[in-house]
């Protein structure tokens, strides 16, 4: 449990930190040139949501989804 909480608190730290509108003005993705071509940490967006979703299996977590 406690290693899904942390993993739970970095990936909000992450979500924050590559949302445009939260991130005070960096831009979109932490893009390096253009924002269309160039998505630097949106594949480690994606990873970190895939491991989020394996560490609240493993905790087995009982959370209800409608």
């Amino acid at each position: 449990m406690a290693v899904y909480h942390m993993g739970k608190l970095m990936f909000a730290q992450h979500s924050e930190l590559v949302n445009k509108s939260m991130n005070k003005k960096l831009s979109p993705n932490l893009s390096f040139n253009n924002p269309s071509i160039d998505f630097h940490l949106k594949g480690v967006d994606i990873t970190m949501a895939a491991y989020m979703s394996e560490l609240g299996f493993l905790s087995n977590t009982a959370v209800n989804h409608v």
